[in-house]
């Protein structure tokens, strides 16, 4: 490799030059510190510098060295007599036989280039310590003269340690080489991770950055071994995150750096000292300047290079889940600190302008609207690699999106590769642990209580959101992959007799695939739960965006898009308890609870039976996280879902499924009373019982007038969902989480949830996806487990010991779920029902009779509603009967197992899979 480091210049006039040849050398650094700031004879050499001005300066200084040494005749004798008389009073010294100034001296280069041993430093350490202290801790006004303080390095001895374990390293063989990174280096960057002595004196932080990139260099080396020396598949882990912790170490990010973090930089106070400080002895200034300046292309040049070796790992067919997220963190880290290669990923994504036009709204920002006070302000304070990304205006941001991106000069990565497909979340990981480390590292230049304007204006934000938001348009409107049974009866016999050669379809790898296996909400769920590189105020900026995303993708959708609102009634069903729990996390609002009460409102207007099934599920499932709040539940229950409309539309709904998810939603969660008396749910109990009234009395006008006419009377015999099948109670065992990289690391990890108490959901109510993704093999239905609803509600109660009741409660918590199963016979019969006043469960019953006085019959003769909603009332009350049956039955079956009060008893789940797939 070529050197082509910078080596600043030692400063000196010509009087610092007369000092050193005529005074002893142990005054020599006391006269250099001790000097007044204000001398007017003191140059500086700042740093980095052009080749010019550095071939002047040299020119300069050796013409005034020769002259001091010279015994020219055009010397004033005044000056000569001053120099023999300091010469006379002074007493010889054994060491002044050397060159008279540091001038003569050969210059040692300053940077980690250096070719020399580790132990050489660049200069004198003594010296640089001091010179660098003298200069950012001195106070004062600019005649006093700076206090000497030596600043010890805490992590030096851990680095020497660390460079003698990699001359260990070099040593060994492949095999050992891994032992060592396990018991060396993966502890060191573990132990001190977050842990670096800011303010370091320069040479200090040059011997800490040469020892991290021999590590770094060294393993990259080892990586990129293909013959029979290469490492082991089960070994390269711990390569890949030693890597890892290197390139993240602090120190190529220090106080003094444009790289470093808003927290961590100088302040103003200490920038304008060493300004002032410029014109002293000390060369502090330049040297710092010098040594940054080395550091961050010796970081650039080596992330480059790592960035290569990631692009063309995941340019491979096949990649492992470790290498993927090592490939995201390089991804991110050379998207800040790489100049080019942000330009380079954000033209991969191919963000259409319309995407981007969308964003804007949903963080309150018009297309007309000019950012340009704002941006500047937020944008100087990141690294200037990414400055020109900057939001100012929508015109500006498109104007910039069709110029093509340039690919960096210099480097070999093949920027329209395979690996593309990764990079656009095809997949893979890679996108998504790349937009992890993105915020993390957005929030290091981020000011302290940023507005979300001002946030919006950070540089690369807005394709980021943009290409977000494409993500989610994907996950909502995917087309659906057919499945291992539908692509094999695709396939007909004739074609197998046409064609002997014919070979089956393969089915498809991934046909089941949940929406909490989504890539979007696992990020989601790892920002949330990761509180040691995510603060508070980055998670809730990440969950802030992801919110309005989410919004930015419904608007999008279409109401008669069956598909579409079925995936995202299953998108927020698994996203709402995480916002959930962070809203009583944070004490903040994330959701947007009228916006979605007003997609709930719009989504029945499609009249797609599937659309209806999955809104029911949904309510049912999200219940707890829906009536938190007071308002918000009368809203629900009393404006829309007990509105007359709503209750004629689906409580006597034409198909059976429909009429059969809607009571359940109805008796379970609208009908239940555990016992605590609230005004409100009174009112939702009468306002239920009302209705039931009113649907009983449109059944008495409907049998009237069926008689007066002579034509047949409205059938009164219950329904089965669908034809042989009937829904039952089963129990249910909860799943573990899905397996994978959770994006916390090189080294994926994966905890099992071993009760349902970890869910951050209700207690009362089961996850659907964790239920949907079983398969009906692991499914056993026992006879014990099956609610029969046809027991009579009178049969007599079991007593229960205290001792059974102790070990009821010390069992691990039960969940239920309502499934389909098949029956040879309906089990009601095909007979007509007696039908009385209809009624609530019992205990709701008993509650609302206390406290008011319902009317058993309702007046229906100024009646001008829509007399066709009321078709299958009869139908409707008969199977209302059977689901109040099955309720008390099962409440009645769980007390004489152990539960005490009503609310102990849980709430089976009802999900929409198992009626889908039939």
């Amino acid at each position: 490799m070529e050197d082509t480091s910078y080596q600043p210049l030692v400063s000196s006039a010509s009087n610092a030059s007369l000092d050193f040849k005529t005074r002893p050398a142990p005054e020599t650094l006391v006269s250099l510190a001790h000097r007044s700031w204000n001398s007017p004879n003191v140059s500086r050499s700042p740093s980095p510098s052009s080749r010019d001005d550095r071939s002047s300066r040299d020119e300069n200084d050796s013409r005034s060295t020769s002259s001091l040494s010279s015994t020219s005749p055009t010397k004033a004798n005044g000056a000569e007599d001053s120099v023999e008389s300091r010469n006379e009073s002074q007493p010889a010294r054994p060491d002044l036989n050397r060159s008279p100034s540091l001038m003569g001296k050969a210059r040692r280069p300053l940077s980690m280039f250096m070719r020399s041993s580790v132990s050489d430093s660049s200069v004198p350490s003594a010296t640089l310590k001091k010179a660098y202290v003298g200069s950012t801790d001195s106070v004062g006004s600019l005649g006093e003269r700076p206090t000497l303080k030596k600043v010890k390095d805490e992590l030096w001895e851990a680095y020497r340690l660390l460079e003698n374990d990699f001359q260990r390293f070099q040593s060994k063989s492949t095999a050992q080489k891994a032992n060592i990174i396990w018991q060396s280096l993966i502890p060191f960057l573990r132990k001190f991770e977050s842990k670096s002595t800011p303010h370091i004196a320069p040479d200090e932080l040059d011997r800490r950055v040469r020892v991290l990139h021999r590590w770094w260099t060294g393993l990259m080396a080892q990586l990129r071994i293909r013959n029979s020396q290469a490492i082991a598949g089960a070994d390269r882990p711990a390569y890949l995150e030693g890597i890892s912790g290197i390139f993240s170490r602090p120190e190529w990010r220090s106080a003094t750096s444009t790289f470093a973090p808003v927290n961590q930089r100088l302040p103003a106070s200490a920038k304008s000292r060493s300004s002032s400080s410029l014109a002293s002895t000390s060369s502090a200034y330049s040297l710092q300047k010098s040594v940054q300046h080395n550091i961050k292309v010796l970081f650039t040049r080596t992330l480059y290079d790592t960035l290569g070796f990631t692009v063309e790992k995941m340019g491979l067919r096949t990649s492992p889940p470790s290498m993927v997220a090592f490939g995201g963190k390089v991804l991110a880290y050379a998207f800040y600190f790489c100049p080019g290669v942000a330009d380079m990923l954000i033209s991969l994504w191919e963000i259409q302008p319309a995407t981007v036009r969308r964003v804007l709204p949903e963080f309150g920002v018009g297309r007309g609207t000019d950012l340009r006070q704002v941006s500047e302000a937020i944008v100087s304070d990141f690294p200037e690699t990414l400055q020109s990304l900057g939001f100012t205006t929508l015109l500006a941001t498109l104007r910039g999106m069709k110029q093509p991106a340039k690919p960096p000069i210099g480097i070999q990565v093949d920027w329209r590769g395979a690996w593309t497909s990764r990079w656009n979340g095809r997949d893979s990981d890679l996108l998504y642990v790349f937009l992890r480390y993105y915020h993390i590292l957005m929030y290091d230049y981020l000011p302290p209580d940023v507005s979300p304007l001002a946030r919006f204006t950070a540089p690369g934000y807005v394709m980021v959101q943009a290409h977000m938001l494409s993500l989610l348009d994907n996950t909502i409107h995917r087309q659906p992959t057919l499945t291992g049974a539908d692509s094999l009866a695709s396939t007909t016999f004739e074609d197998m007799l046409a064609n002997a050669t014919v070979t089956l379809p393969m089915a498809a790898r991934n046909p089941a695939r949940t929406m909490a296996e989504n890539k979007m909400v696992v990020l989601l769920r790892d920002v949330m739960s990761d509180k040691v590189n995510f603060s508070e105020e980055c998670r809730i900026m990440y969950i802030t965006s992801f919110m309005a995303m989410i919004k930015g993708a419904v608007r999008k959708t279409r109401v008669y898009d069956a598909d579409a609102c079925f995936t995202l009634c299953d998108l927020m069903e698994e996203i709402l308890p995480l916002f959930s729990q962070a809203e009583q996390l944070y004490n903040t609002t994330f959701v947007d609870w009228p916006f979605w009460m007003d997609v709930l409102k719009q989504m029945p207007e499609s009249e797609n039976n599937m659309t209806e099934l999955r809104l029911i599920s949904f309510v049912y499932t999200a219940w707890d996280l829906i009536v938190e709040d007071e308002e918000r539940k009368r809203t629900i229950c009393l404006d829309w879902l007990l509105s007359e409309a709503v209750w004629e539309k689906y409580f006597c709904h034409w198909c059976p499924m429909v009429r059969a998810y809607f009571m359940r939603l109805a008796c379970w969660r609208l009908g239940r009373y555990d016992g605590s008396p609230n005004p409100l749910d009174l009112d939702i109990l009468k306002t239920l019982l009302r209705r039931l009234r009113t649907a009983h009395a449109h059944y008495l006008r409907l049998k009237d007038k069926a008689e007066a006419n002579r034509t047949p009377l409205p059938s009164t015999a219950p329904c089965l969902p669908q034809p042989c099948r009937r829904l039952l109670i089963i129990r249910s065992d909860v799943l573990t989480t899905p397996q994978g990289v959770l994006l916390d690391g090189v080294i994926p990890t994966a905890a099992p949830i071993s009760s349902p108490e970890s869910l951050p959901r209700s207690n009362s109510s089961m996850s659907l996806t964790s239920i949907s993704t079983a398969t009906s093999d692991a499914q056993t239905i026992l006879s014990s487990d099956i609610v029969d609803t046809t027991r009579s509600a009178g049969s007599p109660k079991r007593e229960s010991s205290p001792t059974q009741q102790q070990s009821a409660r010390q069992q691990k918590k039960t969940t239920f779920k309502f499934a389909l199963d098949w029956v040879d016979r309906p089990p009601f019969g095909n007979r007509e029902r007696r039908l009385g006043p209809a009624r609530i469960p019992s205990a709701g019953q008993k509650y609302v009779d206390a406290e008011c006085n319902v009317p058993l019959s309702v007046d229906l003769s100024g009646y001008t509603g829509n007399a066709s909603h009321w078709t299958y009332v009869g139908r409707a009350l008969a199977e209302w009967v059977v689901v109040v049956m099955e309720y008390e039955n099962f409440f009645e079956r769980r007390k004489n197992e152990g539960k005490e009060a009503d609310k102990d008893i849980e709430t089976p789940s009802l999900v929409v899979d198992s009626a889908r797939k039939l």
